[in-house]
């Protein structure tokens, strides 16, 4: 494949539970729901092709960070340095919320206090 668009879903996983990894010394480390999605996402994109991301989270490729800017994010799955993996080469915010807003109604304009949201895009590219 190419591209993938797979609607929500790095949101809806992300709100999982975590699990256990053993790695090949015999420790375990924690895995997030979201680096099983990458994980498994790099087995049907081909190496090159995209995955473009709506989410609410403004950190939800954090895990992909390796030390530097976001343009530097990857992901092997592994201590060593990628060998296959994603890059976030693109992340642009869609709309953000201030908390607040007016609105009309039949009593005429009122103050409603909503939490502070955003909504991110994230253009990632598959880099093995």
């Amino acid at each position: 494949m190419r591209c993938v668009g797979p609607r929500t879903t790095a949101d809806a996983i992300s709100c999982g539970h975590s699990t256990l990894e053993k790695m090949g010394d015999g420790a375990t480390r924690t895995v997030e729901p979201i680096e099983v999605l990458c994980r498994n996402l790099l087995t049907v994109v081909r190496r090159g092709g995209k995955w473009i991301c709506v989410s609410y989270s403004t950190t939800r490729f954090q895990h992909l960070h390796r030390g530097g800017s976001a343009g530097d994010m990857s992901i092997s799955g592994t201590s060593d340095p990628p060998r296959q993996g994603w890059k976030v080469i693109a992340k642009r915010s869609l709309r953000e919320t201030s908390g607040q807003r007016t609105i009309k109604d039949g009593s005429g304009e009122r103050i409603v206090y909503e939490p502070s949201t955003s909504v991110s895009a994230y253009i990632l590219e598959k880099i093995s």
